[in-house]
């Protein structure tokens, strides 16, 4: 077995013996690891173990990243998946800080609207009923997609609001959406009838969370209905004007150097809102989507 392919084993191992995270952190982490791993030796270091990595391997990746003008919050992802793998190596003093490597600052705010909309014409492209209600419960609600598959209607309905267990949330943090809208009490009533079941998510019975996750990204893809993440910008700007009152910066609306005092005031007050029902922990992710 060539070192190229001992070094990915070493990876893969890691990665079976410790599957901490939700299925979508540890698909991420094995895809980014392992391309890691490959462009380590095509820069010529011939490990045959990833607990031979060294600041020196680290750094050079960083600096490639860097020289073909991958963003800062890119290679900040990249960079934890690596502390991770490092970590459970027992080796994690090898990986300098993010200054230390010269990664830039994350830059949250672009005043580009990546929002987007679903069409009669998309939902209709999409045969299962169960991944239609998905995705409007993404537009609707502004739901990650592992939330919006695993989601337990009956469970989730707190009447006035929508509650988010942690086991279906990323990072497990429980939270609750207001429910607002005739749409978004219709869209919820709909769930609890097609599931019937009232600890059922939105999940056929027999088929696990991974097989029906990709499902639903291959019938996504195949119906033409991609950056699906735009409707979480687009449930964010639209309870930023239910909020405030006027539009987000990425709708037109006014920066905060052109706002007042009091328009400054609800402008926090809206985006620590948002980003509690997002199900952030910090307020400028929603520079993201405001």
């Amino acid at each position: 077995m060539s070192k190229k392919h001992q070094f990915r084993n070493s990876i893969i191992k890691v990665l079976a013996y410790n599957r901490d995270g939700s299925y979508s952190t540890q698909s991420d982490r094995r895809k980014i690891l392992l391309s890691i791993a490959q462009q380590i030796h095509q820069h010529g270091y011939q490990l045959d173990h990833a607990r031979y990595m060294k600041r020196k391997h680290i750094e050079c990746l960083v600096k490639h990243w860097l020289a073909n003008g991958i963003g800062a919050g890119t290679i900040k992802n990249r960079m934890s998946h690596v502390r991770w793998l490092m970590t459970h190596l027992n080796k994690k003093d090898v990986v300098p800080n993010n200054d230390a490597l010269n990664i830039p600052k994350r830059k949250y705010a672009t005043h580009q609207d990546k929002s987007r909309a679903l069409s009669p014409q998309d939902l209709s492209k999409i045969q299962d009923a169960g991944m239609r209600l998905s995705l409007l419960g993404q537009q609707l609600f502004g739901l990650r997609m592992e939330e919006s598959l695993k989601i337990q209607p009956h469970i989730a309905d707190g009447k006035n609001y929508l509650q988010i267990r942690g086991s279906w949330a990323k990072g497990g943090r429980d939270r609750i959406i207001p429910i607002l809208t005739a749409k978004q009490r219709e869209w919820l009533n709909t769930c609890k009838s097609f599931v019937k079941n009232k600890k059922a998510s939105l999940i056929p019975a027999d088929t696990t969370y991974k097989a029906y996750r990709k499902r639903f990204e291959k019938s996504c893809e195949r119906s033409g209905i991609n950056h699906r993440h735009g409707l979480r910008h687009a449930y964010a700007q639209r309870r930023y004007q239910e909020i405030t009152g006027f539009h987000p910066i990425s709708k037109g609306g006014p920066t905060k150097q052109e706002m007042n005092a009091q328009q400054r005031q609800i402008d926090r007050i809206a985006r620590l809102q948002i980003s509690n029902e997002l199900g952030h922990a910090r307020i400028n992710i929603t520079n993201i989507y405001l």
